[in-house]
């Protein structure tokens, strides 16, 4: 059977978590700065409001001050205190990066 033979592997490190989700933001820092136009495009379209060129800036500025914030903050675990799943926070504040970029 080859579950009798499964080895168990630990669960990843903090650190390892961490520079996993350090190397998914930063993809999304520069997917976000590739596409400001695109999302800017598509934001106009969809509202119907707004300035296209406020928006390019705004995805932006917004873009790069997040990841300015979020670059030195821890980015594995922290949750578990108030009874989260391992890297709850973590999940949250990239879902709020994404909300806020669109």
């Amino acid at each position: 059977m080859i579950s009798s033979r499964a080895v168990a592997w630990p669960p990843p490190s903090g650190e390892a978590i961490r520079r996993g989700l350090d190397r998914i933001v930063a993809a999304m820092v520069v997917a976000g700065l590739r596409n400001a136009i695109e999302l800017a495009e598509l934001a106009t379209e969809e509202t119907g409001f707004g300035v296209f060129e406020d928006k390019v800036l705004k995805n932006c500025i917004a873009t790069e001050f997040l990841y300015d914030y979020l670059r030195d903050k821890k980015s594995a675990g922290g949750g578990e205190k108030a009874g989260l799943p391992p890297n709850a926070l973590q999940a949250a504040l990239t879902s709020r990066w994404l909300w806020s970029t669109s």
